[in-house]
């Protein structure tokens, strides 16, 4: 196996930092989004006084708010591995559907070898690797073992760049 080095924080309740961010329609059905980093200490009342103000101010609509915990050390390019498909820019896409038909793509960008076939440029539904990472996935979709989600693994395809090549059913 030659994945790379993990070098972010555990996710455990304790972020570097929180990112706030707030989105807003205008009358003509312009989108634009306003991200703001906050200390870790940042609590959710805060940011609700802060949204409220920021309604009071801005002719748009706040029509979300996405809060971000952060979990990060510096970026070292070093801690990747160098080897076939390496790049950021190489995913396995994985498209997985619910009950109600909702689709969600999960990507895996620069995908570790034993991920692959050999000499071939299609996913290997037999690996060990990526039944881990199904099983791990399929839990968050579905909001974990107490959840009621429905999502199921459809397919898998490489990509280099661009959505394409042959997609395996899983």
């Amino acid at each position: 196996m030659t994945a790379g080095t993990r070098t972010a924080g555990t996710v455990d309740g304790s972020g570097v930092y929180r990112l706030v961010s707030l989105r807003l329609i205008d009358e003509s059905g312009d989108i634009r989004t306003m991200s703001v980093r906050t200390p870790s200490t940042t609590t959710n009342a805060e940011i609700e006084t802060f949204a409220a103000a920021y309604q009071a101010v801005t002719q748009a609509s706040l029509f979300s708010i996405n809060v971000t915990e952060v979990y990060s050390a510096v970026e070292d390019k070093n801690d990747a591995v160098t080897g076939t498909r390496d790049s950021v820019f190489d995913v396995l896409n994985i498209l997985n559907r619910n009950a109600g038909a909702v689709a969600d793509t999960i990507q895996i960008h620069a995908p570790e070898p034993a991920t692959m076939l050999d000499n071939s440029d299609e996913i290997d539904p037999a690996s060990g690797t990526l039944a881990t990472f199904f099983t791990s996935m399929l839990a968050v979709l579905n909001g974990g073992a107490g959840g009621a989600g429905t999502y199921e693994v459809i397919s898998a395809r490489y990509t280099e760049r661009k959505e394409r090549n042959k997609a395996i059913k899983i």
